[in-house]
């Protein structure tokens, strides 16, 4: 039976016809969509069909029906093969960082473009407000994280000084290769270095290395992606084309 519908409603509404998970291959129409379970994707033997099929209609990923404490798997090899929709539980932190920072770009209207061979050197130079630990006097480090094709990191030398730090300038910058720009992401985790020399976490701050060039006040945040009133990182990212 079909049923009338306001033409002018008809109008903003886009139409997705759901469409079964074959086993033998893949068909192309740009109006359908097929969701797969995380654990019922399509295996490596099959990826180079699975980004063909993506670049012609549209998939969906959610989670396995046993995560029941909400935990999370990596969205990134997914993004990789084209899914449009990587669906995860918001109760827990990592990977939604890596989430928001996706689709922060492109005026967080939630479609972004895909990529080339870069390389980016990056600086940790100094820190504003950060929140403390206690009534302690914060020895806040950095830890910088490349998230994506490779998982490269370093960190910088402790400084006691919690409320305004500056760290030396390395003698050799520090060079991260990125394979993907729109779909690798930077990682800044600020921790505090407690009197048994173990890292308690102060803050974070995760974006798109596409989103951040030359000199940037970068907004901390909690695990959670609130935002630390004036709270900040001051990073300077040089991005050049590789080769």
């Amino acid at each position: 039976k079909k049923a009338e519908v306001a033409m002018e409603m008809s109008d903003l509404v886009v139409y997705c016809q759901p469409r079964s998970k074959e086993k033998d291959r893949f068909g192309y129409n740009y109006k359908e969509i097929r969701s797969f379970v995380e654990n019922k994707i399509p295996g490596k033997s099959r990826t180079k069909d699975f980004l063909q099929y993506n670049r012609k209609a549209l998939s969906r990923i959610y989670p396995k029906g046993q995560r029941v404490e909400s935990s999370n798997y990596d969205p990134y090899p997914l993004w990789a093969v084209g899914c449009h929709m990587v669906a995860l539980n918001f109760q827990t932190a990592k990977y939604t960082q890596l989430n928001s920072a996706l689709f922060s770009l492109n005026g967080c209207t939630g479609y972004v473009l895909q990529p080339e061979l870069m390389r980016s050197d990056l600086q940790v130079i100094a820190a504003r407000h950060l929140p403390k630990p206690g009534r302690s006097i914060a020895s806040p480090f950095v830890e910088v994280e490349l998230c994506g094709h490779t998982e490269e990191k370093f960190k910088t030398i402790v400084y006691d000084n919690g409320l305004n730090p500056v760290w030396k300038t390395p003698a050799e910058p520090i060079m991260f290769t990125v394979y993907e720009p729109e779909l690798t992401f930077v990682r800044f985790v600020v921790n505090e270095e407690d009197m048994f020399s173990d890292p308690n976490f102060l803050a974070q701050a995760t974006f798109p290395v596409k989103g951040l060039r030359s000199y940037r006040s970068v907004p901390l945040k909690n695990g959670y992606s609130e935002n630390l009133e004036l709270a900040s990182l001051l990073v300077h990212i040089d991005v050049k084309q590789a080769g």
